[in-house]
Parts: structure tokens; sequence; C-alpha cells
């Protein structure tokens, strides 16, 4: 943003280059549940930064996943290409029965670095920056504010991502709104 409002050739060179960072780079996209707004919004920024993309999505319907293959396999063989620079990983909210799908489980077989876009019901770290940034852009800071969030809460992993980062502010509450089936768990 400072770059974007920033006059002269230096910052004009700079904002440049910048918009080329990942030129040369290949992103991939693994997204085992569904997703529109994530999945565009990380392609969107590759296809910015000068990078390539290369995607699946319902990957629990249209990859090994299908036959039983582990995430921990999937992201051994994905980064073992000689292509990939990062993976971006999205699990599904619902599994499948008897399996555990986490982004945490990949992690430590990856050649290549993994960004979490959605991991199980459980956290939604990536949208959770953009919630902070629109918050503080909006309001001028984060700490001791009242943040109202409404809807399914039991099964939003992005709100579940806000209020945990969120309350490591000081003074920041929380007023939750949902109908009892779907009011946010105990845990958080």
């Amino acid at each position: 943003k400072k770059m974007l409002n920033t006059k002269g050739t230096l910052a004009s060179l700079r904002y440049f280059f910048t918009r080329r960072a990942l030129t040369g780079k290949n992103v991939v996209h693994f997204y085992y549940g569904a997703s529109t707004r994530t999945r565009l919004s990380f392609e969107f920024a590759t296809a910015q930064l000068n990078g390539r993309n290369f995607s699946t999505d319902n990957a629990d319907i249209t990859s090994s996943a299908a036959k039983g293959e582990d995430i921990r396999d999937t992201a051994k063989v994905i980064s073992g290409y000689r292509t990939p620079d990062v993976i971006v990983l999205r699990t599904p909210i619902n599994p499948r029965q008897g399996e555990e799908i986490k982004v945490t489980d990949a992690v430590p077989l990856s050649s290549v670095p993994i960004i979490n876009a959605g991991d199980r019901k459980e956290q939604h770290p990536t949208q959770t920056l953009i919630d902070l940034y629109t918050i503080r852009n909006e309001k001028g800071k984060i700490a001791n504010l009242t943040i109202g969030l409404g809807g399914d809460l039991a099964w939003s992993r992005t709100v579940r991502s806000l209020v945990y980062l969120a309350a490591k502010y000081p003074g920041v509450k929380f007023i939750f709104i949902s109908p009892e089936v779907a009011k946010m768990g105990d845990d958080i």
C-alpha cells in the first residue's frame, strides 16, 4: 500500500520488481475441500506476482486421495517434483469417515513450504491475516475493540481463526451471534 502511494522513480522501480517476486516460481494449489474465494485469491496473487499456477480442486475426489492416499504421501510426492516452489494446501471441513486430514501432517514431509489455506473446521490463517488487516485499516487499531461475529460459528474456520488471533491483542472483546445449533464451540 505504501509503495502504491509513494511517488518517484525509485518507488516505481521497487513496485515493478515486487510485482515480479514470483517470476520463475511455481505455486501448487492443492485443495481437498471446495473453495472459490480462497483459491482464486491465491491464484490471482500468484499471477500478479508473475508466478505460475498449478491447481487441483476437490482433491478428495479427483486425486489419489480418492483411492486412499494419505496427505503425508501426497505432500511428499508433490513437493518431490522438481518444479514446485510452494504448496497452498486446503483440507476439507468434513473429511470422509475415519479420515483425519490436517495441514500440519503434510508439513514435515514436504521439501517446499506449505501455506495453510484452510485446515479442517479449525483454522484459516490466511483469511485471518486479511481480516485483521481490514479491521486495522478501517478502525486504525485492533486492541481494545469489541468485534461482533455472526452466522454459523460452529463450522466457520475463518471466525475461529480470527477470534484466536485477535484475542492475542489486549482488551479485545467478542460478541457471538448465532442460533443455538450453530454457536461457537467451548474450545474458543
